[in-house]
């Protein structure tokens, strides 16, 4: 069941020092992405949470995490008032980089540049193709590297700005 409202997050105390770091995997569960749309109305938050699958107890009673693959993750839509909207199930991409166009058509970060959604949470195959297709041909001619390649801003016009670096930046990086 989903939440009607969205829970308030808690506030940490600037003087209290974290009593251990948390695991990969615990940090995880937390949003990585929030985004507000161009009205300024609807916002998005990613919904990390759904991706930790428990699969036991632990002898203190917590919950260990399974080494399955994860379920695909969504990204819950909420009111300015907190109200929940509705849930777009990511089925292509990931929503740790994530940008709503004035269309209301929700990019979310690909393998090689945005995959799309409509406003009704379907995947948009023909535009995240247009898009991908339009990345990969940059590579070549301004001599980037393919392996990075991260969705920066969707403009009023839904232009879909990226991060990269070319080949030369990277040489003698691990």
């Amino acid at each position: 069941m989903l939440p009607e409202k969205f829970p308030p997050l808690p506030h940490g105390n600037e003087e209290e020092e974290p009593e251990e770091e948390p695991e990969p995997d615990q940090a995880s569960a937390w949003p990585t992405s929030f985004c507000v749309s161009w009205d300024g109305q609807p916002f998005y938050i990613d919904d990390s949470a759904r991706m930790l699958l428990p699969k036991a107890k632990t002898e203190s009673g917590n919950p260990e995490l399974s080494n399955a693959p994860p379920p695909n993750p969504y990204v819950q839509v909420y009111d300015r008032q907190g109200r929940w909207v509705r849930a777009i199930k990511i089925t292509h991409g990931d929503p740790y980089r994530m940008r709503v166009g004035a269309d209301g058509k929700l990019y979310v970060q690909g393998e090689d540049g945005a995959e799309v959604y409509n406003p009704d949470g379907t995947y948009n195959k023909t535009l995240s193709e247009r898009i991908r297709a339009a990345v990969r041909s940059t590579y070549a001619p301004h001599n980037l590297y393919p392996g990075f390649c991260f969705l920066w801003e969707v403009d009023h016009e839904g232009r879909c700005y990226f991060l990269t670096r070319t080949r030369s930046a990277l040489k003698g990086r691990g």
